[in-house]
């Protein structure tokens, strides 16, 4: 799996290829997690209110603008089906906001309108970016991947340092109950590390290496301390899956690496699980309610899911076909659920999407990510026919999340790390099938390759 490559390495570019694409990719994928760190230091000082558009929001929107450039330069065979879909998500996702400004003219409505259509709008286009970049560059699938696994070590060891040196907030407040540190959105964090644990965990069982254990464990322990649910039992069951469909090529189960990187999990796992119990469960009441509550299948945003279904309910039928708006539909929510504040959502995306831009639109993204899950549980590499079950779980864990108890598919942060995933596979699977393969290349077919492959031109 190493010497995969999405573009192979023998184009007469060079080698400033090779670190460009390496470039971007970790400027898109772990520089935004540096920028969320910035944006919680920002708030801590007490500058937030004082900046008009936070450091996270200000990236995240030039990468989208930047790919939106990208599709209107660049336009290869391979992505006329995107683009497409791209300008057809986008033609459904403004009619809802256009019908609540008829209802409600607002200024500020129009503006959080545009703001949160962009956060939906984020997926499809980093993922249309991530595929020009490939196929414009030279990125090995492993450099995709080490970005990922980059990402989880530069949050996983931020929230074993704040928690350290006691640098920022608890994960629910007042409550205490975990650490997010200068994180602000522990749940969209959560979910990260979750697909970023996924690769590493694969990483290091296909090539166990001391530098890759020590990522795999710096995410293991930034998962606990973050203490959400999705994190904590993401960090136990997700790395014991993985290590027991996976085999490491070259090197049997019984070595001594992996039974030391597999002795060290556990450990880990131990001492963690102990010091949560003893001065977290035992003393506070409430992750010890919410994880009895998923237990017996009762989800926390069951009383929100009702509130939107109230709103919703009392719709015309225009609405329900293309919606009304982020703005209209949350002020519904909250007038529903007699709330003081001004906006409340249901935070599921299923149900905000539809109350938002209507069933029209919710069908069609939804029907994006159900594609692109197809697709990546049935991506073929040569030297690692298991990777399919790997990138499954990675974009599965991301639609379920949104679809039962998040907002995983409007949220930048977990979308950053599926992107690349989706795009790699899409890739692939377009028309020539050897495009992430590890099948040799003879120099002499190397040109006709590139012509025929990497630019997405049919022979």
């Amino acid at each position: 799996m190493e010497s995969v490559s999405l573009v192979t390495k023998n184009e007469p570019a060079g080698q400033w290829r090779v670190r460009q694409g390496r470039a971007i990719v970790w400027l898109v994928v772990v520089g935004t997690g540096a920028l969320d760190v910035v944006n919680g230091f920002i708030r801590t000082i007490g500058l937030a209110s004082d900046i008009p558009v936070s450091p996270g929001d200000m990236g995240r929107g030039l990468l989208l603008l930047v790919a939106v450039m990208v599709m209107v330069a660049f336009r290869p065979a391979c992505l006329s089906g995107l683009l497409k879909t791209f300008l057809i998500l986008t033609g459904l996702i403004v009619l809802g906001p256009i019908n609540g400004l008829f209802q409600h003219y607002s200024t500020a409505a129009l503006q959080f309108d545009i703001v949160n259509a962009a956060k939906v709008l984020y997926g499809p286009a980093l993922v249309i970016l991530f595929i020009t970049v490939f196929i414009k560059s030279t990125v090995s699938f492993k450099e995709i991947l080490d970005a990922i696994r980059g990402w989880g070590g530069l949050v996983g060891s931020s929230l074993v340092g704040f928690k350290l040196f006691g640098v920022g907030n608890g994960t629910y407040g007042s409550y205490a109950s975990a650490f997010k540190g200068l994180f602000i959105a522990q749940n969209d964090v959560g979910l990260g590390l979750v697909i970023s644990v996924c690769i590493a965990a694969y990483q290091f069982s296909k090539a166990p290496k001391i530098s890759r254990l020590c990522v795999f464990l710096l995410i293991e322990a930034g998962m606990f301390v973050l203490g959400t649910r999705v994190a904590s039992l993401g960090a136990i069951f997700i790395p014991a899956l993985i290590f027991l469909v996976t085999r490491p090529r070259g090197v049997r189960m019984s070595s001594g690496v992996i039974k030391a990187g597999v002795g060290v999990f556990l450990l880990l796992i131990t001492v963690v699980l102990a010091y949560q119990v003893s001065t977290t469960v035992t003393s506070e009441n409430y992750q010890e309610n919410k994880f009895s509550e998923l237990s017996q299948g009762k989800f926390t945003r069951v009383h929100l899911m009702n509130g939107a279904l109230m709103a919703v309910k009392k719709r015309g039928t225009r609405a329900m076909l293309i919606g009304e708006g982020a703005d209209e539909y949350q002020r519904r929510v909250a007038e529903a659920m007699h709330l003081a504040r001004r906006r409340r959502k249901a935070e599921i995306n299923w149900l905000d999407f539809y109350g938002s831009y209507g069933i029209i639109f919710t069908i069609g993204i939804y029907l994006f990510y159900l594609v692109a899950l197809r697709r990546s549980l049935t991506v073929k590499l040569v030297d690692s026919p298991k990777f399919a079950w790997i990138a499954g779980l990675s974009v599965g864990v991301y639609i379920l999340h949104g679809t039962l108890a998040g907002h995983a598919m409007s949220s930048p942060i977990p979308t950053t790390l599926v992107a690349p995933i989706i795009a790699a596979v899409w890739l692939r699977q377009y028309k020539n099938k050897t495009l992430l393969s590890t099948d040799p290349i003879a120099p002499e077919r190397a040109i006709d390759h590139l012509r025929r492959v990497a630019f997405c031109k049919s022979s």
